[in-house]
């Protein structure tokens, strides 16, 4: 199971006051249980891809 899974919301940015993440609709990441997701904040939207993986794991399958 994906710790992550679900509809996070952003309170806060370094680069950005909360009225510009909420611009026309709250701020969010949202993964699926694969791991694919989505977000939005400002007028920015996109897809991105979550893979669990552990500490020190450079996420190379060669050799595999």
């Amino acid at each position: 199971m994906n710790p992550f899974t679900g509809r996070w919301r952003i309170v806060s940015m370094s680069n950005w006051d909360v009225a510009y993440i909420n611009e026309g609709e709250e701020g969010y990441f949202e993964f699926d249980e694969k791991g694919n997701g989505r977000f939005h904040f400002g007028y920015v939207h996109g897809q991105t891809e979550c893979r669990l993986t552990t500490r020190g794991d450079t996420g190379s399958r060669a050799g595999r």
